[in-house]
């Protein structure tokens, strides 16, 4: 797609280039598209999202990178999109989320980052993102998450990590006060603390099928 190909499309506001054969996209390639809302490229050969890739789109309210290569997101690669809400990075080649590659997108209700190779987590890696409703982890290679993993995320009411590998979530839900849901099912959970929960009084629903449990430890005896 050369420069300059959807600069006179001021009033186009949704752009579907899925199922291509896009290796790379910059920011010159969305030139005048300042009221685009939704861009589609899942199903492409996307490896690297760069900073500032997407600096032109400011209206934009949907992203969708799904089934592609990305192995890196360079930190501030979103940090333009503050009205972005729905997010998805499923179906990728991602190792970890590292600090600030979601910088900016203090609007983001839907997160999506299931099916990738994400081993581990950057402290305050979320910050910031107080609106986010629903994050998605499900098939990764999680092993454990540390006390403040999901740091800022004050309206988080869902969290699925369905399918990793976890050992250990000590202190991982935290200051969750509006969390409602948590899947947990089909990790490698041997034995839970008495205080993992403790916070989430929200909490209607904690699936925790499919793990090795043989002990509950109480920490307070």
């Amino acid at each position: 797609i050369q420069v300059g190909t959807f600069i006179n499309l001021s009033e186009l506001r949704v752009l579907d280039l899925n199922n291509n054969l896009l290796r790379e996209v910059n920011s010159d390639m969305f030139v005048g598209l300042d009221n685009l809302e939704q861009l589609l490229l899942d199903s492409n050969k996307l490896t690297i999202v760069k900073a500032d890739t997407f600096k032109h789109l400011t209206s934009l309210d949907t992203l969708n990178l799904m089934n592609n290569y990305i192995t890196t997101i360079e930190a501030n690669a979103f940090v333009q999109l503050t009205s972005l809400t729905d997010l998805e990075l499923s179906n990728n080649q991602l190792i970890e989320i590292g600090p600030n590659i979601f910088a900016g997108l203090f609007n983001l209700l839907q997160l999506s980052l299931s099916n990738n190779k994400i081993a581990s987590i950057a402290h305050n890696a979320f910050a910031n993102m107080s609106n986010l409703f629903y994050i998605e982890l499900l098939s990764n290679k999680l092993k454990s998450l540390g006390p403040g993993v999901f740091n800022g995320l004050d309206s988080l009411e869902i969290v699925s990590l369905t399918s990793n590998n976890l050992e250990n979530i000590n202190g991982a839900f935290d200051n969750l006060a509006q969390l409602g849901s948590i899947f947990l099912d089909s990790n490698q959970l041997r034995r839970i603390d008495n205080r993992t929960f403790v916070g989430v009084e929200q909490l209607r629903e904690l699936y925790l099928n499919l793990n090795p449990l043989d002990e509950y430890v109480d920490k307070n005896v």
